[in-house]
């Protein structure tokens, strides 16, 4: 068996430590990441709805002849 320098087995076992960390520290990282994606797809989609649902009452009220935009509060609240 061949001797070996201990100065050189701790620097490899302190660079695969780092590496080791780096790994766990990335994947804590792209895991946030998706967190982050998820709740802005959330938010995206009730914005999106908020949209939809206010140009559904638009056109409603457009069609019935309230072009105003002060009117479409009342169109609104009439058609709940």
């Amino acid at each position: 068996m061949k001797p070996f320098d201990l100065r050189q087995v701790e620097a490899v076992v302190t660079r695969a430590l780092e590496h080791r960390d780096l790994i766990v520290a990335k994947q804590r990282y792209e895991d946030h990441l998706e967190e982050l994606v998820e709740q802005r797809t959330v938010e995206l989609d009730q914005a999106l709805n908020s949209l939809e649902e206010s140009l559904s009452i638009y056109t409603e009220s457009t069609h019935r002849g309230a072009s105003k935009p002060e009117t479409w509060r009342h169109t609104a609240i009439q058609s709940e």
